[in-house]
């Protein structure tokens, strides 16, 4: 059964403390509509009647009021949704940006690694950066050697891999995920920080720690 993944990442640059990727996996091709129609109607219920505008919601996790994250999270943590983090301390010091995108592409190899010892047969959106058609190629040619591995060590996995816009509806499962991830690694300093990932924490299977040394550095 093809399960749909979705995959956004939150902090990337050195200032922000933690990096961290999230990949939500649903059943269903709609079911990522469908749930963010009805966190939208949650959060703005005078949209009900005209319910079709809810699709065009578009929520960033870090520019929402909290009490809307409250809610969103409320609808997605009553939902079967499985989530996969892994995450990267920033040192403080200045990385390029292709260091940066390194370090964000062995994030994404880690939760793929993570969904893949669950699921066999992943159709997967990736939140497309600045430049995108410049690394597509590569970035997808990497992705696909996890899928690979699992099925040389004798379990046949496959891997549909697509970067699209983040207005998708579960890319904005993913973005919220990420960003309430990265709020609780941050809540040492503000315990309020945490609250909306408690809504959501039993969906997440691990949060994984990535060091530097084991971050692949991308010629993207």
């Amino acid at each position: 059964m093809t399960h749909h993944a979705y995959i956004d990442e939150s902090g990337t640059l050195d200032h922000q403390e933690v990096m961290t990727v999230a990949m939500v996996v649903l059943e269903g091709s709609f079911s990522a509509q469908s749930i963010h129609k009805e966190a939208a109607l949650k959060v703005n219920p005078r949209w009900f009647e005209k319910s079709r505008r809810a699709l065009k919601v578009h929520f960033h996790y870090a520019d929402m009021l909290k009490e809307h994250k409250l809610s969103v999270g409320g609808v997605f943590g009553k939902k079967r949704i499985d989530c996969f983090t892994s995450c990267f301390y920033h040192d403080g010091n200045l990385k390029s940006s292709s260091e940066r995108f390194g370090i964000y592409t062995q994030l994404i190899k880690s939760c793929l690694i993570q969904g893949y010892e669950i699921y066999d047969d992943l159709t997967i959106l990736i939140e497309r950066q600045g430049g995108w058609d410049s690394y597509k190629a590569a970035l997808v040619s990497e992705l696909n050697t996890i899928p690979e591995q699992f099925t040389k060590r004798g379990r046949f996995c496959t891997g549909k891999f697509e970067l699209k816009s983040g207005t998708k509806p579960g890319l904005q499962l993913a973005d919220f995920y990420a960003g309430a991830t990265r709020d609780f690694l941050l809540a040492h300093k503000d315990s309020s920080l945490a609250d909306a990932y408690e809504l959501i924490k039993h969906q997440v299977r691990e949060i994984k720690i990535e060091s530097y040394e084991h971050s692949a550095k991308s010629k993207g």
